[in-house]
């Protein structure tokens, strides 16, 4: 791992230093590049935006290292509410994680039960636009 990676896992970790970061980013607007929205819903809207200039996207949740467990609680709550969200809104369902977002530093039945959950609501959604017709890369 480079310094680079190093220092910015070090401040990712470090609330105060995170929240001072994520400030200077809005501030900067460099956030905007790279950060679709807030929340969920806002997440989505801008999928949706995307999706009607024929720009498809992939949902990366950013974070590393997660060592709280009430963090990888929400992290995985989010990430059930957004697969669903994404589905239901007629967008591609492509999200990206780290493996310590869903317990991997807690333990293997923790990430086990979270992945899961994620791959089950994937596949919901993959045999729904099946059913309706749709092809997949696989077909």
């Amino acid at each position: 791992m480079g310094l680079w990676q190093k220092c910015m896992i070090a401040v990712a970790c470090n609330k105060p230093l995170r929240r001072a970061g994520e400030a200077l980013g809005r501030k900067t607007g460099l956030a905007d590049q790279f950060v679709s929205a807030a929340d969920i819903n806002g997440h989505v809207a801008r999928a949706g935006e995307l999706r009607a200039q024929g720009i498809g996207l992939s949902s990366f949740y950013l974070g590393e290292y997660v060592t709280d467990i009430a963090q990888v609680r929400e992290t995985a709550a989010q990430l059930g509410t957004l697969v669903p969200a994404l589905d239901a809104a007629g967008g591609d369902v492509h999200i990206s994680i780290d493996p310590s977002q869903l317990g991997y530093m807690q333990g293997q039945d923790i990430l086990d039960q979270n992945v899961d959950m994620l791959a089950d609501l994937i596949r919901a959604a993959a045999c729904a636009a099946g059913e309706a017709g749709a092809r997949g890369p696989f077909d």
